[in-house]
């Protein structure tokens, strides 16, 4: 921690007010969805809950990364588990079929920032892990530590607030392909980005 401290320190300067933060970006999981954009700054989504999005004035400077999924109740936003691979268990209901979400992990993430490709195409199947205990019921939950579903980012990147953010995961799709519950009223299933690090206040244009 200290070592990237001081890396951010050099760069934005002495004085940089930086602090541990993360930003979160949730995604719905649409049939025949190939390029699956996420918002990750303020002014350009409404934030629910449990999201966190890059205001314009700061930076944020990425130590790790991930894509997970997640099944939650529309009504109760922030309630689903992160999960790292489609856990049957959970991903059930008229019109979803668990296997075809793993075509999420069959495509990948790029990251860019204004004119600067920071990730030209990450392999989503490096975000996969099965730990040896798997979720079996609804009472019970999958083994996961906390570094699952996550790539380390070393050296840091550095997304800039005031500049065009691109976050695309780009997978195989198909119309019909099952990666969606027939009524999404209820419950809904959701792709999440999310990166965590440091967040640099007010040095989103340096």
């Amino acid at each position: 921690m200290r070592e990237n401290l001081d890396i951010l320190k050099d760069r934005f300067g002495a004085d940089a007010v930086i602090v541990p933060g993360f930003i979160r970006s949730d995604l719905s999981m649409t049939d025949g969805n190939t390029n699956m954009q996420f918002l990750v700054k303020k002014g350009e989504k409404i934030a629910l809950a449990p999201e966190r999005l890059l205001d314009f004035k700061d930076a944020f400077a990425i130590t790790r990364y991930g894509v997970l999924l997640v099944f939650e109740t529309v009504a109760a936003p922030g309630t689903g588990k992160l999960e790292t691979y489609p856990n049957a268990t959970v991903f059930a209901g008229t019109g979803l079929t668990a296997a075809s979400l793993e075509k999420l992990y069959n495509g990948s993430l790029g990251i860019k920032v204004g004119q600067d490709q920071l990730i030209e195409a990450y392999p989503t199947h490096n975000f996969r892990v099965v730990r040896t205990t798997q979720q079996a019921s609804s009472t019970t939950k999958s083994e996961q530590l906390p570094a699952d579903g996550f790539a380390s980012a070393q050296p840091m990147l550095i997304l800039k607030g005031n500049e065009k953010l691109d976050v695309i995961v780009t997978r195989p799709a198909t119309s019909g392909e099952g990666v969606q519950l027939t009524d999404t009223s209820t419950n809904i299933v959701k792709v999440v980005f999310f990166a965590q690090g440091y967040t640099i206040y007010g040095a989103g244009g340096k």
